[in-house]
């Protein structure tokens, strides 16, 4: 396929590119470095997971008309952690995966045995749009990439501006579509 020859050689690192047994382009993306990140979260969790489990501990030798507040109160610091721990495996083990078929793209996110896919027509895709989606209020500047036609829908988000970059201008070559950049502004900071 030309599209994975002319594109492979450039690709930024947490993609994949390759052909699939049907022929289709298969793009999987998978969140790459942040080791600091994981440590911390590792560390966090950690504590969290030892403070829910003394919680546990003190609700299973209490009466529970002696301590129906610890319990009430429980129900959803159990259910916050669960949800964190969730999110950080689908963010530091899920994969994304872009499939270029020759009618249609779709767009597979996996953790394990989860699976949600949404495709969308080659034909509806009239603009691909790199958007800049973190730095104003946060710490860490991102871009996303949205495809804009019957549906408006982002793609991809939280990124570096270059991964974001190639996957539009991918798309854009694949669907014979329009990629507009976003505006990369780099400020010496002082």
């Amino acid at each position: 396929m030309d599209l994975l020859n002319k594109w492979n050689s450039s690709k930024p690192k947490g993609f994949n590119i390759y052909e699939d047994r049907f022929g289709n382009l298969k793009i999987s993306f998978k969140t790459e470095g942040m080791v600091g990140t994981a440590i911390f979260f590792t560390i966090w969790l950690s504590i969290w997971t030892i403070g829910c489990f003394f919680m546990a501990l003190d609700l299973w030798n209490t009466p529970i008309d002696e301590c129906w507040g610890l319990a009430l109160f429980s129900i959803p610091f159990f259910a916050a952690e669960v949800g964190t721990i969730i999110f950080l495996l689908w963010y530091f083990v899920g994969k994304t995966y872009y499939i270029l078929g020759k009618y249609d793209l779709s767009v597979s996110k996996e953790l394990f045995f989860w699976n949600k896919r949404t495709s969308f027509d080659k034909s509806d895709i009239n603009i691909i749009r790199q958007i800049k989606d973190g730095g104003d209020s946060d710490s860490f500047d991102s871009w996303g990439l949205a495809l804009e036609g019957k549906k408006n829908v982002i793609i991809l988000s939280k990124q570096k501006f270059e991964k974001s970059y190639w996957l539009g201008q991918l798309i854009a070559d694949w669907a014979d579509s329009t990629f507009i950049e976003s505006e990369k502004k780099d400020y010496e900071i002082i």
